[in-house]
């Protein structure tokens, strides 16, 4: 469970799962299965998908055009830099 607010199992009820989560459920009824992917099993992988790539176009605008002026100005303050692997 990687639901932060989420401290039991019916918390999820209030705070549903996060979109890992949801791939991971995913994932699971995929293997557990004997035959091919359900058609609703694609349907579902592409929602997430399209969900996920939001999430990355967020994460890479952050990375690209936010973190280097927030470095400057730590360095500026001769505080440490947050590097990224990214790049």
């Amino acid at each position: 469970m990687t639901q932060p607010k989420a401290v039991t199992n019916y918390d999820l009820f209030n705070f549903p799962n996060k979109l890992n989560d949801k791939l991971a459920g995913l994932h699971d009824v995929v293997g557990a299965a004997d035959a091919a992917p359900s058609s609703s099993c694609f349907a579902v992988a592409e929602d997430l998908e399209a969900r996920i790539n939001i999430q990355l176009k967020k994460m890479d605008l952050v990375l690209s055009d936010l973190l280097p002026p927030l470095n400057n100005f730590i360095e500026q303050q001769k505080l440490f830099k947050i590097k990224s692997d990214s790049k």
